[in-house]
């Protein structure tokens, strides 16, 4: 959660040990980081995220979808986080 984050720098050093530590083991990190409401990143410099929702609706929504999660997996990679809980389609 963003309370538990100081700065991306912070975050990448936690996942970095908790990673070390775990060797031999692999450790996957993951991250429930959707948008909207479920995003546990959020303000500055974390990108702003709309509710996926919004973009599903958009006339040019794969466009959209396709850059936004191009970004959100940037942003988590440059951090050490190996996986995000974002939805592939909620009904």
């Amino acid at each position: 959660f963003q309370r538990n984050v100081e700065s991306p720098e912070q975050l990448l050093q936690l996942v970095s040990l908790l990673k070390r530590a775990a060797h031999p083991r692999p450790l996957v990190v993951s991250i429930d980081q959707e948008g909207g409401r479920v995003a546990r990143l959020r303000g500055r410099p974390w990108a702003p995220l709309p509710a996926m929702r919004v973009l599903g609706e958009a006339s040019d929504a794969e466009s959209r979808v396709r850059a936004l999660s191009a970004l959100l997996a940037r942003e988590l990679r440059a951090v050490g986080i190996d996986l995000d809980f974002a939805p592939v389609l909620d009904v």
